[in-house]
């Protein structure tokens, strides 16, 4: 239905002691309440009739608050519309109360109008008598509806909000931007925006804002603010009055694209070569030392599986499906692999392979780094084929030690123990034909056979693997030594200065049988009176040294004996170094440097 306008007949002036001149003599000419406000909703005239309506005279309405003098249901709707206001709008409506006159339902319909020039705001209520109390209710609903849209909407978008007039001054300023700026609105709104922020005049954000007001265009752009250290994603539009501008803080994706830029950069310029796929593991792009490494340009590889392109009849079944597995899983993945190139060369790789995650946990690519490792390969390959030869040696020196043992031992027996048990049995014999000297003969015959018994002593002591864990290293080479002072009466000197602790068992025994085996040679050979070994340990180096004052000998002609070889053999499956020092008159010196990682336990390495 149409409303009608009444007018009352004119009354005299009502204004408060602030009111601006030009409405002085306008307003009470109608009956209709007419009122001035501030920017912060605060009366600075009113005129009878509104006096009227409010219940108080000029004096005491003077600097109240416009909204506390409404009934408080209709509040939430007239600070909507008053903030439409100051956001830009020219005009804005609201419906208040129901006041009764009899028993009729009374409704002002408000009316919010800018005065720009004089930055104040106009409110004229008309009333209206005529709507049927269902009618009234039914429209005050929808507008308050709309009015409380419009208002929920502004105040919870993400995005901080605000608006200026021509002049620069803020006229709203929503929660999400006191969030970000951290400035309540109370502080800033009717305030020029460059006195409150005067550190941005000469920005970026200063020259695009002008831009819009010069041009009456939109404008979209990012910038950093050294005052709040973040950046800003900030779209302005131009309106009537001023302009309204949307921005939000982007700085944690800005870092994100930082870090995938210098991300981009180092896969890029690496050596290794990098394979980034997708969440459904095709390879969305390579970078430069992919192509070198497999003949694969970005072209032919954009959309292939990355074990589809690489993987070949001698890849390993098991590896395939533990990083099949780990990406099934979105794990991280680290192996070594045995891939093809493009030509067809295999070339072994070592994989690394990381999940990536959008900030909803969602993985979303695959980042993979393969380093060509197939010199360490083919190097680690010859290490332990040269430790097979080195098995292989040691093995056929053991059989040659074996056999020269045997044969030593069976000269020792034939010999020497053979002679000296013949020659206890002739004196046996002797006794049945010269009995008168019996005691003689049985005597001579019991030095003879415990001479014999020595001797084979001897030879099993040479024999039997000493019992160094029980003795320990050090009194197995002492009672070694023992044996070689009492029947040769050598001068023996041992020099310790090492930690058996810390060394591995099999260790202790090759340094035993290497000291067994020079002294015997010494013993055999050197004709010497004294000898001195040595076992020294220098934080990285363990040394064995085993010297004589010998006859000495010709390098040329002795270094590859079979002794000089067993002891070669079992110090290099140590990755002992051995050297020697001799000549013809001047003994012989023997050493070995054994490295602390091949001879000690793990935990002193």
């Amino acid at each position: 239905m149409s409303v009608r306008l009444r007018r009352s007949t004119p009354s005299p002036v009502v204004a408060l002691d602030t009111a601006p001149a030009p409405f002085l003599f306008t307003g009470n000419e109608f009956g209709d309440p007419i009122c001035v406000l501030h920017k912060d909703g605060r009366l600075c005239f009113v005129n009878e009739a509104a006096a009227t309506l409010f219940g108080g005279t000029a004096g005491s309405l003077q600097d109240q608050s416009f909204f506390d003098l409404l009934p408080e249901a209709d509040r939430p709707a007239a600070h909507v519309a008053f903030t439409s206001l100051v956001s830009g709008q020219p005009q804005a409506s609201f419906l208040s109360g129901v006041l009764k006159r009899g028993r009729l339902p009374v409704v002002y319909d408000w009316l919010l109008r800018r005065d720009t020039a004089r930055g104040l705001l106009v409110g004229t209520a008309r009333l209206l008598p005529h709507m049927m109390p269902a009618e009234l209710l039914r429209a005050k609903q929808e507008a308050e509806g709309r009015i409380r849209h419009l208002f929920d909407l502004i105040e919870s978008i993400a995005d901080g909000f605000f608006a200026m007039d021509r002049e620069w001054r803020v006229t709203y300023f929503n929660a999400t931007a006191e969030r970000l700026t951290g400035k309540p609105r109370e502080e800033i709104i009717g305030c020029r925006f460059w006195d409150v922020y005067p550190m941005a005049i000469g920005s970026l954000a200063w020259e695009r804002y002008h831009w819009v007001l010069e041009h009456n265009e939109p404008v979209s752009f990012e910038f950093f603010s050294p005052h709040f250290q973040r950046w800003f994603e900030t779209n302005a539009y131009p309106s009537s009055d001023g302009l309204s501008i949307f921005f939000r803080d982007i700085t944690a994706r800005k870092q994100v694209e930082d870090e995938r830029r210098l991300l981009s950069l180092v896969a890029e310029e690496t050596v290794n070569a990098v394979i980034i796929t997708d969440a459904g593991g095709r390879i969305v792009w390579v970078n430069k030392a992919f192509t070198g490494l497999t003949g694969y340009g970005l072209d032919e590889a954009a959309g292939q599986k990355p074990g589809d392109l690489l993987q070949g009849p001698e890849t390993s079944p098991k590896t395939v499906e533990y990083i099949r597995r780990q990406v099934r899983q979105q794990q991280p993945f680290h192996c070594e692999l045995l891939n093809y190139s493009r030509s067809g060369r295999a070339y072994w790789t070592e994989l690394r392979g990381q999940p990536i995650f959008d900030t909803d946990g969602k993985l979303v690519q695959y980042f993979s780094i393969q380093t060509d490792i197939s010199e360490r390969v083919d190097l680690q390959q010859m290490i332990i084929n040269q430790h097979i030869d080195i098995q292989k040696e040691l093995n056929e020196a053991v059989l040659r030690t074996q056999e020269r043992e045997r044969t030593e031992v069976g000269k020792e027996l034939h010999d020497n123990v053979n002679q000296v048990l013949t020659a206890a049995k002739l004196h046996v014999e002797s006794i049945r034909y010269q009995p008168e000297q019996a005691a003689h003969y049985a005597g001579k015959g019991t030095v003879l056979i415990q001479q014999a018994i020595d001797e084979i002593r001897f030879l099993s002591k040479q024999l039997v693997t000493p019992p160094l864990q029980e003795l320990g290293l050090r009194a197995g080479i002492e009672e070694l030594l023992d044996q070689y002072r009492q029947v040769k009466h050598y001068e023996i000197e041992l020099h310790w200065s090492i930690c058996e602790d810390k060394l591995l068992k099999e260790v202790k025994l090759v340094l035993y049988r290497i000291i067994q085996e020079q002294v015997n040679n010494i013993v055999k050979y050197a004709q010497a009176t004294r000898l001195h070994i040595a076992l020294e340990y220098d934080g990285t180096h363990l040394s064995l040294g085993v010297s004589d004052n010998g006859v000495g000998f010709e390098l040329k002609g002795h270094y590859h004996g079979i002794g000089l070889a067993n002891i070669r053999s079992r110090a290099a499956a140590y990755d002992g170094r051995l050297s020697i020092e001799s000549s013809p008159g001047k003994g012989c010196s023997l050493r070995i440097l054994f490295p602390k990682e091949t001879i000690a336990l793990p935990e002193y390495r």
